[in-house]
Order: C-alpha cells, then sequence, then structure tokens
C-alpha cells in the first residue's frame, strides 16, 4: 500500500516501532473459509496510521496492490497447487479526507453508517454494520440496539450482538438482553457468545440463566462458560447441565467435573 499527500508527493511509511499492524478481515468474513466464491466481497480493515507518516490536514490518496490466486470452485474453497491459475494482481484506490484537531469525523462517520446500517439496501447495510463493529467508540451503542429492534438482516443482527459484548454501558446490556431472548436460534447462541466476553456487572447472571434455552448451541455456550468460573453457584450449575438431555453437554459437564474432583457440590 502506498499513500500519497495533498501535494502528491509519496508519504515514507513509519518506523517498525510505530506500526500496530493491525490489518484484519472483517468480521462477517473472518474465521469462515480459507478463499472467496467469483462474484463475493471481502473488506480489509488497516490502520492508516502504520503505512504512512501523515502530519496535516487534506486530501490523501491511497493505492493497493495485492496478489491472489484462482482456482476452481466444487463447493468447497480449495485450491489445489497442480490447477492454480497464475497469480494475478489487483488494484484500488480511495481518497481519505483528514481533518483537523478539534472536528468530529467519527461522530459523523458513526452517524452516517448507523443510517445506512438500517437502510434498505441490503449490502450497504451489512457492510455500514461491519464498519461500525471496527469502531472502539460507544457511540455505536445505539445504533446496534436499533438495529437488533428494526432489522431482519441476519448479518446486522449477528454483527450488533457481536459488537454489544465489547461495551459495559447499560444501554449494551439491554441490546444483549433483547438478542437472548429472540426466537432465532443462531441469534441466541451469537448473545450467548457475546455475554461470555462482557464485562457488564449483569453479563454474567443473564447468561446462566440461558443455561435451559431450548437450543443445545446456546447451553453449550453456557456451560463452558461456569467451567471457567471457580465458585460453588458455577459448580452447582454444572452438575445440574450434566443431566442435559444433550449427550455432548453431558459428556461434557462430566468431564469437567471429573478433571475437578468429580464431588456433587
Amino acid at each position: 500500500m502506498k499513500v500519497f499527500g495533498p501535494d502528491g508527493a509519496e508519504l515514507p511509511r513509519p518506523a517498525p516501532e510505530r506500526r500496530t499492524e493491525s490489518g484484519s478481515t472483517n468480521s462477517y468474513t473472518r474465521g469462515r473459509r480459507a478463499g472467496q466464491p467469483a462474484g463475493s466481497k471481502k473488506g480489509i480493515v488497516v490502520a492508516l496510521g502504520d503505512w504512512a507518516e501523515i502530519g496535516r490536514p487534506g486530501v490523501y490518496t491511497v493505492r493497493l496492490r495485492r496478489g491472489v490466486k484462482a482456482g476452481p470452485f466444487n463447493g468447497e474453497y480449495r485450491i489445489w497447487p497442480e490447477t492454480n491459475k497464475p497469480v494475478v494482481e489487483l488494484r484500488g484506490e480511495t481518497q481519505v479526507n483528514v481533518v483537523a484537531p478539534g472536528a468530529d469525523p467519527v461522530g459523523a462517520l458513526i452517524e452516517q453508517q448507523g443510517a445506512r446500517m438500517l437502510g434498505a439496501d441490503r449490502s450497504k447495510s451489512v457492510e455500514a454494520a461491519v464498519r461500525l463493529s471496527e469502531l472502539n467508540d460507544a457511540r455505536v451503542v445505539p445504533h446496534f440496539v436499533e438495529a437488533l429492534r428494526k432489522c431482519r438482516n441476519t448479518n446486522v443482527r449477528e454483527a450488533a450482538v457481536r459488537a454489544l459484548g465489547n461495551f459495559e454501558a447499560d444501554a449494551a446490556f439491554e441490546g444483549l438482553r433483547l438478542a437472548a431472548s429472540d426466537p432465532d436460534d443462531d441469534l441466541r447462541t451469537v448473545a450467548a457468545q457475546a455475554l461470555s466476553k462482557s464485562e457488564h456487572p449483569k453479563a454474567d447472571a443473564l447468561l446462566a440463566g440461558m443455561r435451559k434455552d431450548a437450543h443445545f448451541g446456546v447451553r453449550l455456550i453456557v456451560l463452558y462458560a461456569l467451567t471457567g468460573k471457580d465458585t460453588p453457584e458455577a459448580r452447582r450449575m454444572v452438575w445440574e447441565m450434566s443431566n442435559d438431555e444433550h449427550p455432548l453437554i453431558r459428556e461434557e459437564a462430566l468431564r469437567h467435573l471429573q478433571q475437578h474432583g468429580g464431588r456433587r457440590p
């Protein structure tokens, strides 16, 4: 990646000790599969400060070149060495407006993307949700709670729940409470995952209350969260879950109890 200043000159890259190397694939593609089918989209989030020394306001041009390999799609994204097409190069260019200190571009971005997330365009709605989820700013919380109340897009709703788990605010917890009682099994599963890492003081109690959820995936997440807590109450609930109707949950609960003495709390 190269960054060019308002005068068109290429900017130097910061010294290695000043870089964060924070590039990561967007949350709605992260962890799924190694490749991408033809026609799909995949985003990359990078910290611009890792790539250029930006010292003053103005419009900067960012140019990205990235090599990729292509292969046949047979239901899985597997690329075999003997069938690989030659490496090809993708190129992209965009402009970034760096504003003077005192302005609030992040706030403006949150409002813009929040409105886009609730818009009618499905692809833009998902992209906006992903972009908001990358911002460590509590002002995104009301937008995600509103998305849970109004949006029917599964990708947006799941992105909202994951993001809300990163904030300790009461409003974020209320959003997680909504998701924890949603009729959709997958959304409740994501809610359980978010609650397991939430630092809100009521998160543990809400998560423990989901140990009798109708979906075994939710109960399994609750079980794993409880096994990580060394308290009499948590051990009692693990013992209770050793009688769960699902064999995997019973086995996991019993395995944990055996590793920790096997005695009934």
